[in-house]
Formats: C-alpha cells, structure tokens, sequence
C-alpha cells in the first residue's frame, strides 16, 4: 500500500532527436536507486521522472502531465552548428517555469535552455568545449564555463556529458539530504566530493579564424612555449605594430598573447603531469616557467587545482 504522506516530485526529461539516451535512462534509474534508499531511510519523499518526448509536447503535454518539479535538457553527441527548439516545446517550458518547476541544463543543454527566452540574471555552464560557440551564439548570457554546476534562481545548469550525475547528486541532496546524497554515490561508485570542470579542460584553441599571420604566430609560440618567450620581440618578427597583431590576436583567438601562452604552457604541463613520474620542478622547467612557484600559482589559477593534485586525480 503506498504511504499516504509520500511526497513525489516529478522530474521531466526532455527528449530530442539527439538527446544522449545514456542521460535520459541514467537520470531515471539514478533515481530509482534513490528511492530505495529514501524506503531503507524511512524516508517519505519520492523521485519520478519522466520522459517528454516531441511527440508528447505536440500533443499538449502541458495539461497531460503533472507539474513538473525539474525540466531537464539533455547533453548531445552531436555538435551543430547551432540547436533548436520549437515554439510549442518553448511554450511548454514557459508554462512549466511559470508554475514553479526549476529548469535544468546538462552540456550542449544549455543551447536549448538559453533559447527560452527565461534566463535573464542567471549565470550558466555547459561543456567546456562549447564555451566558445555559447559565447557566440548568446553574448547577453553570463557564462562560467569552469563550474560544474551552478545553481541560480530556479535555474540549474552543468558541464560535460556525464554530468548529469552532478545534477541528480545536487537534486538528492537539495530535496533529501546529504547523507542520502553520499549513500548514493556509493552505490554508483561515484565521487561526490568537491570538483569543477576546469579540473577537466584541456586547451584546444580556435585555429579556424582565417588570419594566417595569427595563425604563424599561434604556431610560434605553441612550438616555443618550451622556451624563453618576449613577446615584444612578436610584431617585430611578423612585420607589424604591436597594437595590429594584439588586435588581431584577439579578434582571432579571444586570448591576448600573454595568456595564450600561459594557457598553451599549462598544457604542457597537464600532459607530463598525466603520463610522466617528472618532478614538479622538472615539468615546471620543461613547460616554459622558470620559477616553480609562479609556476604552481598560474596552474592552480587556469585549472582550479593544484599540480600536485592534478596528477593524483589524472595519472593512472
């Protein structure tokens, strides 16, 4: 017999075409074992999700449904150019929010919940590997693409693919507790202690701009970022003033020349630090920097994490 004071909150998973179906059925099963544990806990509060299809929207899923606690955008293999929403899925987003529900985003996610026209103060996340064409596409939208998650004013949004499981572990704790939050995790074998996408990201910079002279001069500092670098010596070598080529740079690759090349070192470094048994030192020194604890300040500053602590979490 089901227990009269249970409370049920209702999570809708919107399914699209590309919608990462190992998110959709994760999320709910994630949830099932959550529920388990709520029962064993003595606990009264349920999860239901439930997955909302085009189909279902067309069909006036607005009053079929159950007022949604959380809507949640899926993450997407597929990287377009751009993604899109329809209008009655926009409209029944809007009647969902209007009515409460907290709106989720995992990854390429964000596209699609920045296309609602609801974010107006909020900050969001999404794949660090997106951040760009985000950027692009929403310039009004706060975006911080080194969190994980960020959660704002009914409104939550994650990084990366897999980080639907960042979103539920938040969900569980919010509406449950820690301790069911930590239960959880155990059982999926899941990390639930303190992480942000930075930890994660690798520097892949815009090589595509069209400008060769930026491009020759990416070229030059990725090869001799090893080495001693100064960067006033950069226009001269180029033939070109210094103020076109920061310009330039800028415009091309969204980095000014100084912070390409420390992004371009930690690189560098992040690569040793994964796959050598180097010191600290060493790696520091084969990187470009010449000062280890400069070195260790700028690392932790661009990536969230120590040196040290990158390579525990990273080396196999």
């Amino acid at each position: 017999m089901a227990n009269q004071n249970q409370h049920t909150l209702y999570l809708g998973i919107l399914l699209f075409e590309d919608s990462l179906k190992s998110a959709a059925f994760g999320i709910e099963e994630a949830l099932e074992l959550t529920n388990h544990i709520c029962n064993d806990l003595g606990l009264n509060t349920r999860f239901e999700a439930i997955h909302i299809s085009e189909k279902d929207v067309k069909q006036s899923c607005t009053v079929s449904s159950p007022r949604l606690d959380y809507l949640i955008f899926l993450p997407s293999l597929v990287r377009k150019s751009n993604y899109s929403m329809s209008s009655q899925h926009k409209a029944f987003v809007i009647h969902q929010f209007e009515n409460g529900c907290t709106l989720c985003s995992v990854c390429a996610g964000a596209f699609l919940l920045a296309q609602t026209g609801l974010i107006r103060h909020q900050t969001l996340t999404t794949h660090w590997g997106l951040a760009a064409q985000f950027k692009q596409s929403f310039p009004d939208i706060a975006l911080d693409e080194d969190k994980i998650l960020i959660s704002q004013k009914q409104v939550i949004s994650v990084g990366g693919l897999m980080a639907w499981t960042d979103l539920v572990m938040h969900i569980v704790a919010q509406r449950t507790s820690a301790t069911v939050m930590r239960m959880l995790g155990k059982q999926l074998v899941l990390d639930t202690g303190h992480r942000e996408q930075s930890f994660y990201r690798s520097f892949q910079p815009n090589k595509a701009h069209g400008d060769k002279l930026v491009s020759a001069c990416q070229n030059y500092l990725e090869v001799n970022a090893p080495e001693t670098i100064r960067l006033s010596d950069l226009p001269l070598m180029f033939n070109i003033t210094q103020r076109t080529l920061a310009r330039r740079f800028v415009r091309a690759t969204g980095f000014n020349l100084r912070d390409y090349l420390q992004r371009v070192r930690i690189q560098l470094a992040c690569e040793q630090l994964e796959t050598s048994n180097n010191s600290i030192e060493a790696i520091a020194w084969e990187s470009g920097y010449r000062d280890v604890k400069g070195f260790r300040k700028i690392f932790e500053n661009v990536m969230g994490i120590t040196p040290s602590d990158f390579r525990k979490r990273f080396m196999r």
